[in-house]
């Protein structure tokens, strides 16, 4: 396995723990936000996600080096495709909740790409 993967996996891992307690405090304790026990699974969503762009990623790199900024724009326009459709989805589905939906999935959509890109410019600057 590789070190730049299990370093990231350990990152997502603890701020993935950290969201979902940030998360179920607000639920708890700030019934103002409405946010609610569903958002809960953006987090895994994210992490999930996020973890498996960063595998195939790194594994596709490393069989062709210098494919790797085809391979990480090619993964970006993927998730934000997807991440997009996710969003609309939700809109057309549940109209009463769409404010908070999105600003928990914006803000976990922020912290995970900062996760990420931070992880992929230490795998970058060491990929020969």
């Amino acid at each position: 396995m590789n070190i730049y993967f299990i370093n990231f996996f350990k990152k997502t891992t603890v701020f993935s723990v950290f969201l979902t307690v940030i998360l179920f405090l607000g639920i708890n304790f700030l019934p103002v936000l409405s946010i609610h026990y569903k958002h809960i699974f953006i987090v895994l969503f994210f992490y999930v996600s996020g973890l498996l762009f960063h595998f195939v990623l790194i594994r596709l790199t490393e069989k062709k080096v210098k494919s790797f900024t085809n391979y990480f724009m090619a993964s970006t326009l993927i998730k934000l495709i997807l991440y997009s459709a996710i969003i609309l989805l939700y809109i057309l589905n549940y109209k009463e909740d769409v404010k908070t939906f999105i600003t928990v999935f914006f803000i976990t959509y922020i912290v995970f790409t900062v996760l990420e890109v931070s992880s992929l410019q230490k795998f970058a600057r060491n990929i020969k």
